[in-house]
């Protein structure tokens, strides 16, 4: 399942490219595996919606601290070089942590996707 909209398809479209991916749950316990949500705002001048701002929340599970690095620097790679004009993403923060064996690293991106 992917999230709706341009920034849903974006956001699969990359991490596909590197690992398998969920939107809000994990579908399976074989890591590595990420797992990403979505808020998106709609930015609005007179004249209607100028944009969405999207803050996306991408989550990689792996065994060991090497693989969730090496998958989340190609994400990060990915998602802020890409080849969209409608499409802006920049990382906001990205925090590794490990709880009973499994290593995550959650990336936080800021998308602005324009209309």
């Amino acid at each position: 399942m992917i999230m709706e909209g341009s920034i849903g398809i974006v956001v699969n479209e990359v991490l596909s490219r590197h690992v398998a991916s969920f939107l809000a749950e994990a579908e399976t316990d074989r890591y590595p595996y990420a797992v990403y949500s979505s808020s998106v705002t709609p930015v609005y001048t007179k004249d209607g919606i100028h944009h969405y701002e999207s803050d996306v929340v991408v989550t990689i599970y792996a065994e060991d601290l090497d693989k969730a690095d090496a998958i989340a620097d190609k994400v990060i790679r990915d998602m802020t070089n890409h080849e969209y004009e409608w499409f802006v993403a920049r990382m906001v923060s990205t925090t590794p942590d490990c709880v009973e064996g499994v290593w995550t690293r959650e990336i936080v991106f800021r998308i602005k996707e324009f209309v």
